[in-house]
């Protein structure tokens, strides 16, 4: 699958919820039980199923974040995601690596390690977004 980074730096290609992960009734079910167990997020299974923040307002944003302020500040400034920002890293985005990073530190170490990679991982955006600007900048 296609690597696909959203607006904040979550890896949408390896989140649970996303499209081509949440197939079946049962991918759905685990990624809803991970979310429960690791972020404290109820989701009902039927309702993990996200297109990411990089389709169309109508077309998959009334979840996982219908109210993301990331969101519409990257829009509002033309950019796919905040690693290009002038701003980077602003409070709106360091709210949301804050909450990656607390569930990370919480959980590192002691869950199993294909667990973390598949349901923590991938909402690691400090190190995704850190990545993308040092690609960019030595691409310059």
């Amino acid at each position: 699958m296609e690597e696909i980074i959203a607006r904040c730096g979550f890896q949408c290609h390896l989140c649970p919820a996303f499209v081509e992960n949440a197939r079946t009734h049962a991918d759905r079910a685990r990624g809803a039980s991970a979310w429960s167990r690791y972020f404290a997020v109820e989701v009902l299974p039927e309702r993990m199923r996200c297109n990411g923040c990089l389709s169309d307002d109508d077309d998959g944003l009334d979840f996982p974040d219908k109210n993301c302020p990331v969101r519409p500040c990257a829009v509002e400034r033309g950019l796919d995601n905040c690693s290009g920002c002038k701003d980077y890293i602003c409070e709106k985005l360091e709210q949301r690596m804050r909450g990656y990073e607390e569930v990370a530190k919480r959980f590192q170490g002691k869950i199993a390690k294909e667990d973390f990679e598949k349901f923590i991982a991938p909402y690691d955006s400090r190190k995704t977004l850190n990545e993308i600007r040092a690609t960019n900048v030595s691409e310059r």
